[in-house]
């Protein structure tokens, strides 16, 4: 069962790996270990994975596991420390603000980060609303939003991909979900209402909708 699921890690999204790891923790043999870690090798949303999060599991393996998972784990650490080195970059650069800036930024046409993104009473709904988001967000939170924004994602507010019978993919937010039908909401005027009944797949996506 573990090497039916290892397979299934290869094309699963972010939030899916996440949680179908967890499976691997109660049957640590060398075999299952093994199609895990080959299995992560390949997998499309690997670069999700956190190091720290991995190798407790993994320490759980035979030792022939563990010297398998070795270019992953440093491969995961080297991508990891590259957004750090790239963040702490940037942080060192920034001084102060300018809020009138930041509001033409917001509500330009090249940015179009008002057409998803809400402050005060003006702006999308697509994407979670900005008025409070200093109070609640690091400036280092802010900055890992802008400019890694498929890193981790707000919760209701994941990027989903639902793929219909004809072959269709639709990627957006899910506004409703209900026994019949599923909304996916990818822009202020771009809504798809889906009948489930002609829903094939309904997955997690791995990239930001912006």
């Amino acid at each position: 069962q573990l090497a039916l699921l290892a397979g299934a890690l290869k094309t699963a999204g972010p939030m899916e790996l996440l949680k179908l790891l967890s499976a691997f923790e109660f049957h640590p043999t060398e075999a299952s270990g093994l199609s895990l870690v080959r299995a992560l090798n390949v997998a499309t949303s690997s670069t999700a994975l956190r190091p720290e999060v991995l190798k407790p599991l993994l320490d759980k393996y035979p030792v022939s596991v563990q010297e398998e998972s070795r270019p992953l784990l440093l491969r995961l650490n080297q991508g990891a420390a590259q957004q750090v080195s790239r963040l702490d970059t940037l942080l060192t650069g920034l001084s102060g603000g300018d809020r009138d800036r930041g509001r033409r930024v917001f509500e330009s046409s090249k940015t179009v980060c008002s057409t998803c993104h809400q402050v005060g009473y003006l702006g999308g709904r697509v994407g979670p609303d900005l008025t409070r988001i200093g109070s609640i967000r690091t400036e280092r939170d802010l900055l890992e939003a802008i400019v890694f924004p498929s890193a981790s994602f707000v919760r209701s507010y994941e990027p989903m991909v639902v793929r219909t019978r004809d072959g269709e993919d639709y990627a957006g937010v899910l506004r409703q979900e209900s026994a019949d039908t599923v909304v996916v909401v990818s822009g202020p005027t771009a809504e798809q209402r889906l009948a489930m009944a002609n829903i094939t797949d309904l997955r997690p996506g791995t990239h930001s909708c912006r």
